[in-house]
């Protein structure tokens, strides 16, 4: 006998698949009757199974059915749309420090900074605590598991919390850009040679490793680094062509690879998964694409993204909506055809959405931002409603 589809469908989504039973149910229903009705109750057996590929959904060949493939992308949708946000509220802090907020998977705490003294917000336990009081305001900040790092007002110095000996030092440098396990890459400007020198300084041992690059006017993003590799985007014309170069050092082999590009220039750049995204100037117009690091080949992606946000294959594009006539975020799953699927998490919040970024581990930090609420220069009028902080986790 003819095992019934809806209870092998149900046999082949994987439980960890990010559903809600109420709409795992509803799809598996919604199948069973669509292939109840497709059979023809004269004779038994008279459909032709059509054959489908496997899904990232792991459906199996026993699933050959017309409508197999409608099935398989409603789950894929559901699935993703489904994946769910945390609202944040932290309370008593106006709108322009919650602007400055920090997440760290770690503590599973927010840092943000008042002032001249940085705060820590458990989200466990709702309790606020300061971390650190500067001498000057703070200007800028990371943190990590092991460490946290600032800048004060007009001061070229570097201040760095050891988190678990509390101990803290600091450095001369022009600024800090990116921050990984025990390493920081700073940068300083030196005007004599005309070369912008990258230093990498693990904070444990106080080594240091530089690379200098010359520099360089046109539209370039800063540097990044991650899984120990330093990324240095450069635009720069070759036999009078305009051109961008991404180099690639592996920290620990000391290797380096160059992609070259043909585009005028780089407003963003994010490294994830062995690939390397990025919005290009192609002119009067953007393109976003990746390098696949793997063969070295681009891949062009249908967005025109000024800024964007990467990890694995998650995207959250600030793009620009012809219907609306502004850039607005929008999130996506890269497919490996290079196709997107939309990621409608966020569809039922009314502000408009301000990608932080990704940490380390995946968890993506949106602000959601009361439009009404800006000034003309910026900033934001100290209203309850004109931010608010929305955290999704990647599983």
């Amino acid at each position: 006998m003819e095992m019934n589809l809806r209870n092998r469908l149900k046999a082949t989504i994987p439980d960890q698949l990010a559903l809600t039973p109420q709409k795992k149910e509803e799809i598996l229903e919604a199948a069973h009757v669509r292939f109840e009705q497709q059979q023809t109750p004269v004779k038994k057996h008279v459909w032709k199974p059509v054959a489908v590929g496997f899904s990232a959904l792991a459906l199996t060949a026993l699933l050959s059915y017309p409508f197999i493939d409608e099935i398989k992308e409603q789950l894929m949708i559901s699935q993703i749309s489904e994946q769910s946000y945390e609202e944040v509220s932290i309370p008593g802090r106006s709108a322009n420090t919650l602007s400055t907020a920090v997440f760290d998977d770690a503590t599973n705490s927010f840092y943000y900074y008042e002032g001249n003294t940085i705060y820590s917000y458990a989200l466990d336990t709702h309790i606020e605590k300061a971390e650190v009081t500067s001498e000057f305001p703070i200007s800028k900040m990371l943190v990590n598991e092991n460490w946290l790092v600032w800048m004060a007002d007009d001061r070229n110095s570097v201040f760095v919390k050891n988190r678990e000996t509390l101990e803290i030092k600091g450095f001369s440098t022009d600024t800090f850009i990116d921050f990984e396990d025990d390493t920081l890459l700073t940068t300083i400007s030196d005007t004599r040679t005309g070369h912008t020198i990258y230093s990498l300084t693990n904070l444990r041992t106080n080594e240091v490793k530089q690379f200098k690059q010359a520099f360089d006017n046109s539209a370039v993003s800063q540097p990044i680094y991650q899984d120990n590799k330093l990324l240095l985007p450069k635009a720069f014309k070759k036999d009078g062509v305009e051109m961008v170069r991404f180099t690639l050092y592996d920290v620990g082999t000391e290797k380096e690879k160059q992609y070259d590009l043909p585009f005028k220039g780089i407003h963003d750049v994010a490294l994830t998964g062995h690939k390397i995204y990025a919005s290009f100037q192609t002119g009067e117009s953007l393109e976003t694409g990746y390098v696949d690091l793997v063969d070295g080949s681009y891949h062009k992606l249908d967005a025109k993204a000024l800024f964007l946000k990467a990890y694995q294959n998650n995207l959250a594009l600030h793009e620009w909506i012809p219907k609306e006539e502004k850039y607005r975020f929008r999130f996506y799953q890269v497919e490996e055809d290079g196709s997107l699927t939309p990621i409608y998490a966020f569809k039922d919040v009314s502000l408009a959405l301000l990608a932080q970024g990704y940490t380390k581990e995946g968890t993506l930090q949106v602000f959601g931002i009361n439009e009404k609420y800006l000034t003309e220069d910026g900033m934001h009028e100290a209203k309850d409603d004109a931010i608010k902080i929305f955290l999704q986790r990647y599983y």
